[in-house]
């Protein structure tokens, strides 16, 4: 644990095999590694990988601008979002090129529906969840992309990425964001820009 060898059984604590969350608000992870061959670009926002809040939602969304190197297209394979809850069900869309006005998007639904019909799942867990898309989606270069979760039955809570400073100010991470990147809707009918907050999914 990172909070040294006086807490615990000297820094280590026990879990039983069956829970699925600690419910404590303290986030714990555990991590799958896959062979780093397996997808060629990783998106996301920010840069503190500091997760220790949550928002409860119905929907969050995300948008890139893809980037492959040598103008190649790109296939997009997985999805993956921290969240806090488990037993969770989720509809995942993807979007391409939603609308931009000035340069910024500000409904991330407003584009070409990628997938008939949204890929639907249940988590088992609460933590970081890689999702295979049943159908890549392939894409320009330049294109852009909106991610979009749908929790049709609750408001589970979703870890952010967000701007900190430890408690004895002896580190300090800054979050970058800007408008039109990150979503979330607290109903199924409207979108909020993280920006506002400063912080991304």
């Amino acid at each position: 644990n990172s909070w040294g060898a006086n807490k615990g059984d000297d820094g280590y604590y026990y879990m039983s095999y069956e829970d699925v969350s600690l419910g404590s608000g303290n986030p714990v992870y555990a991590v799958t590694v896959c062979d780093s061959g397996k997808y060629d670009n990783n998106y996301f926002y920010g840069n503190t990988a500091f997760s220790s809040k949550t928002i409860a939602v119905r929907r969050a969304a995300q948008v890139y601008q893809m980037k492959s190197e040598n103008a190649e297209r790109e296939k997009l394979t997985a999805v993956s979002f921290l969240i806090g809850t488990s037993n969770v069900d989720y509809e995942i869309q993807i979007y391409k090129n939603p609308v931009r006005k000035d340069g910024v998007v500000t409904d991330p639904t407003s584009g070409t529906a990628m997938l008939d019909a949204p890929q639907t799942g249940t988590t088992t867990y609460a933590g970081m969840h890689t999702i295979e898309l049943t159908t890549p989606i392939v894409l320009d270069t330049d294109d852009f992309v909106a991610v979009v979760l749908t929790f049709p039955d609750t408001k589970p809570s979703m870890y952010f990425d967000r701007s900190y400073t430890s408690d004895d100010r002896s580190c300090k991470g800054e979050h970058v964001i800007a408008k039109g990147q990150s979503f979330y809707g607290a109903d199924l009918n409207s979108w909020q820009d993280n920006y506002n907050n400063n912080r991304t999914f």
